[in-house]
């Protein structure tokens, strides 16, 4: 991820972006700064700790579309794309591809996919999103047909196969000084035949948890990506077997700037 972030100054030189309070405004810098190469960031209310604001401030954002909240804890800028256009070879896809997938983007702008006319409306400060469906002009087939369905479903969640499939959970551990980073027995088994020097990618990753408050869904995916060539770059050596099915040819470029202030 890049230290380096863009503000477009027609997004905040808007009327509706300048009547909003100094802290409001002040948070989103913040999170413009932190956010992926996607624009997604998957901490803000320890975001809103560590730069003093409430959740009021983050809702005047999602309430004027400076940002979109999801189910999962997840925001993404609206705008960003708008602010940062990052080519392939140097982007880092978003971890969260899921938040992404109900996302369309036109002309630099975030929106929610719009689809059977289902509105969602969600409260930051609560964990729990209600989704209200629009069925008002539904025909009474349609709504019968909607609850045998979800009877069924209903039925077939209960079988004894699913609930033994959800007994069998993954077990992941914590790993690394701080704790923070969570793998597997199979992950932390593939990493450990990999990479001779799994206990340095794991101690990058989680030094870098500790310090920036970040955490993620899929650990061993970030520890062979990017962690990994932060690792090559600053050793200057290629350490992994280049004939191996998992190797990466070409590690992502990353910008390693260390000036984090914000361009206008």
């Amino acid at each position: 991820m890049a230290n380096r972030r863009m503000i477009s100054l027609s997004v905040v030189d808007s009327d509706v972006f300048l009547n909003m309070p100094h802290s409001t405004q002040s948070l989103y810098f913040h999170l413009c700064v932190r956010a992926d190469d996607d624009g997604f960031i998957d901490s803000p209310q320890k975001i809103l700790r560590i730069v003093g604001c409430k959740d009021k401030d983050l809702n005047i954002l999602i309430d004027n579309k400076f940002v979109i909240p999801f189910k999962s804890g997840v925001i993404v800028i609206v705008h960003w794309k708008l602010s940062n256009r990052i080519s392939d070879k140097r982007r880092i896809p978003t971890l969260y591809n899921d938040e992404l997938q109900t996302l369309i983007e036109k002309n630099g702008v975030y929106s929610i996919k719009n689809d059977l006319n289902t509105e969602c409306i969600q409260n930051v400060s609560k964990a729990n999103t209600e989704c209200i469906q629009n069925v008002s002009k539904m025909s009474d087939s349609i709504v019968k047909d909607s609850i045998v369905k979800d009877s069924i479903v209903k039925n077939i969640n209960n079988t004894p196969t699913n609930q033994e499939e959800t007994k069998k959970k993954i077990i992941k551990h914590k790993y690394g000084e701080f704790k923070h980073v969570l793998l597997s027995d199979d992950e932390m088994k593939r990493l450990k035949n990999d990479f001779p020097f799994y206990e340095d990618l794991i101690k990058i990753l989680d030094e870098y948890c500790e310090t920036s408050g970040k955490t993620y869904k899929n650990y061993s995916l970030v520890l062979r990506k990017w962690v990994l060539d932060e690792y090559n770059k600053s050793h200057k050596v290629n350490h992994y077997n280049d004939n191996r099915e998992d190797a990466y040819n070409e590690p992502v470029e990353t910008d390693t700037s260390t000036d984090d202030s914000i361009k206008f």
